[in-house]
């Protein structure tokens, strides 16, 4: 956990050498992921970060994740495993993603996720304006 927080640091550090007059608040997302009780079952945690990290890299406002500082973990603490990740907006090469993630997009690739790794469909309904 040290080394992440470390690297947010010295990416952030990168990105204002590069832009005098950009600061930013914001140093990272905060993403929850879970799966059906079903695909707990039958995919271990490790598969289940795995699909994750493939997916967020399928996503428009993740395709650097590979150069991108984050940390996941698994987690039970409500009875139910879920899994935080915290993605750095800041990259190894001191690019700041400027634009906070849309829920929409997010959810467009979970529902892209279960159709390529055959996981549980949820049911998500959309409101129209």
């Amino acid at each position: 956990m040290l080394q992440f927080v470390d690297e947010v640091k010295e990416t952030q550090r990168l990105h204002e050498k590069s832009h005098k007059r950009r600061k930013t608040k914001h140093l990272y997302d905060h993403v929850v992921v879970s799966f059906s009780e079903d695909d707990d079952k039958k995919l271990d945690r490790f598969k289940q970060m795995d699909i994750i990290i493939k997916a967020l890299k399928t996503d428009k406002n993740f395709k650097d994740i590979e150069i991108t500082p984050y940390v996941i973990w698994p987690q039970e603490d409500s009875g139910k495993r879920h899994f935080h990740m915290v993605i750095s907006r800041f990259n190894y090469a001191g690019e700041f993603r400027n634009n906070a993630f849309s829920k929409l997009e997010l959810r467009k690739t979970a529902m892209q996720a279960e159709s390529k790794y055959k996981i549980t469909k949820t049911q998500q309904v959309f409101e129209q304006n």
